[in-house]
């Protein structure tokens, strides 16, 4: 039986792959596991994070989309503070 959060995580990855959105991708890290996804985001142009290319981690929960779920950089990224 598929959750309402599996469904919908289908559904994002569907529009994805058929309307891949400007300057970012995702997926899934594994077939097996559709609630832990790896994102890459391109530094914007005219930006400092211009030419940039950071990686990220996406966990969903069950309680997608009602919760957001967890994102976390996994390449290096300099911040002031």
């Amino acid at each position: 039986m598929s959750s309402a959060a599996t469904l919908r995580l289908l559904s994002d990855l569907k529009s994805i792959k058929q309307e891949p959105p400007e300057g970012c991708s995702a997926s899934p890290v594994s077939e097996d596991n559709l609630f832990v996804w790896n994102a890459t985001v391109f530094g914007p142009d005219e930006t400092p994070w211009e030419g940039g290319v950071f990686s990220l981690r996406i966990i969903f929960s069950d309680s997608y989309p009602e919760k957001p779920p967890r994102v976390r950089f996994t390449s290096e990224v300099y911040h002031p503070n």
